[in-house]
């Protein structure tokens, strides 16, 4: 399968949002990177819905389990440090650039 060609359909059903009130608050999709990997992209919860995105977090962890894939990826711009302690705090570790971002510096 070649990863570049995602169908509408597979992201229909390996996305997600949530809803309170009848206002979005968060979502998030499942990206495959190889047979073994997926991204998670578009990951987003508004600051005022607490425990929403470690809800989404976790029913995307649970949709690529089902789906057989055994590592998560995902890519944090350095400036979101609120993200990026976020995923600290979940157990979620820095790996090396991947994909697209193998070419990206980090800026000082």
């Amino acid at each position: 399968m070649d990863r570049r060609l995602i169908s509408p359909s597979f992201l229909l059903q390996n996305s997600l949002r949530t809803y309170q009130n009848d206002l979005a608050v968060g979502c998030g999709a499942l990206r495959p990177i190889d047979d073994d990997t997926f991204e998670i992209k578009r990951m987003y919860a508004r600051r005022q819905s607490k425990g929403i995105g470690k809800s989404i977090l976790a029913a995307l962890e649970k949709g690529a389990l089902t789906l057989k894939y055994r590592r998560i990826l995902l890519e944090i711009g350095l400036q979101n440090q609120s993200a990026i302690n976020f995923y600290f705090r979940i157990g979620y570790i820095i790996c090396e650039n991947y994909g697209k971002y193998i070419e990206l510096r980090c800026r000082s």
